[in-house]
């Protein structure tokens, strides 16, 4: 928290903000985390990132409701229906002991490019009866989130030399974060 207040412009609003909120998980304190993602506010792209985060923060810190509707918020704003906050929404309505619901918003992403082959893995899952588990549980893997998320959003289109970074760290902080491998070798592979 100290380097990010010594150097506000060193990095990007939202990837700071993100940080921010992130380093309030792992410091187990829910108002500062609550307050970080809250002062990420503006443009309707940046909303979705911060709910989406926010909902995967209150899941890692036990609030599942709360999670529920930080996650509702980021798809219903724009996140993507057919990836990673739809799988961390899913996961979060099974916790809540909600399989049907969980079921439809898998169904939904099945076939798709991004997360099918996730979602059809977690319905199997599902169906033997074994329990879902979070998608980020700890502060850490909360900040490859954030890196992964970001550099997903970059993509080859926007900036992939900064996109191929974020990707990177996030596979350091992460390193068995699957999706932030296959991501390096496409940014790689269209560069």
């Amino acid at each position: 928290l100290a380097r990010l207040d010594a150097e506000p412009n060193g990095v990007n609003r939202l990837v700071a903000g993100l940080l921010r909120g992130w380093a309030e998980v792992g410091r187990a304190d829910a108002e500062a985390m609550e307050a970080a993602f809250a002062a990420l506010a503006g443009d309707a792209m940046t909303e979705v990132f911060r709910d989406y985060h926010l909902g995967l923060a209150r899941a890692a810190m036990g609030d599942l409701d709360g999670a529920r509707a930080a996650l509702e918020g980021a798809l219903s704003g724009g996140a993507s229906a057919d990836g990673r906050p739809a799988l961390a929404l899913a996961a979060v309505l099974e916790l809540l002991e909600l399989p049907e619901e969980a079921r439809a918003v898998y169904a939904e992403i099945l076939g798709s490019d991004r997360a099918g082959r996730l979602a059809e893995a977690e319905l199997a899952r599902l169906e033997r009866g074994e329990a879902a588990s979070l998608l980020v549980r700890s502060a850490r893997s909360g900040a490859a989130e954030a890196f992964h998320s970001i550099a997903g959003a970059l993509g080859a289109d926007r900036n992939a030399t900064v996109a191929l970074l974020y990707a990177r760290v996030a596979t350091a902080l992460r390193p068995e974060l699957q999706e932030g491998h296959l991501l390096i070798g496409a940014l790689l592979e269209a560069g």
